[in-house]
C-alpha cells in the first residue's frame, strides 16, 4: 500500500472495499487486463488505483514533487528559465540541459525537474563576452 496520496502528497489512503476484483484494461486491442487495488485519499477524495500485488505496474510514473517541482512541457521549461522554447530545446541538444522523456520515445513529451534545471544553470560555464574597445 502507498504511504500517502501520490496526487496531493498529504492524504492518507483508505482501501476501497469491494466484494469483486477490480480490473483495468491496459490495451484493448491486445486484450491486456490487470487486477488493481483502489484507494480513496482521505484529505481530497482522489481515487487512486495501483497494480495488485504480483502484477506488473501499468506504467512508470515520476515521483510526486510538491509545489510544482516538475515542469511538464517545453513551454513550462522555457518560462521557468526565462528563455524561449527553441532556446531551451537547443540547450538540451547542444549543452545537455536535463530533460526527461518517456522510455523509448526520442521526440515525445518532455518533463524536467526544477532542482535539476537549477543545478545545471549554476554549474554550466558561461562564455565571457569580449570587451569592445573604442579605437581612436
Amino acid at each position: 500500500m502507498l504511504p500517502h496520496c501520490p496526487v496531493c502528497g498529504c492524504g492518507t489512503l483508505i482501501p476501497i472495499a469491494s466484494s469483486n476484483s477490480l480490473y483495468v484494461v491496459v490495451n484493448q486491442e491486445q486484450g491486456l487486463v490487470e487486477e488493481v487495488l483502489a484507494y480513496s485519499c482521505e484529505a481530497a477524495g482522489h481515487i487512486i488505483m495501483t497494480a495488485a500485488e504480483g502484477t506488473p505496474s501499468m506504467r512508470a510514473t515520476p515521483p510526486v514533487e510538491p509545489n510544482g517541482a516538475i515542469l511538464n512541457s517545453w513551454k513550462e521549461i522555457a518560462a521557468y528559465t526565462g528563455r524561449g522554447v527553441r532556446t531551451v530545446q537547443r540547450w538540451e541538444e547542444h549543452f545537455g540541459l536535463p530533460i526527461h522523456r518517456p522510455k523509448g520515445e526520442e521526440r515525445s513529451s518532455v518533463l524536467a525537474f526544477r532542482e535539476e534545471l537549477d543545478a545545471w544553470l549554476r554549474e554550466t560555464p558561461v562564455r565571457a563576452r569580449p570587451v569592445l574597445r573604442k579605437t581612436a
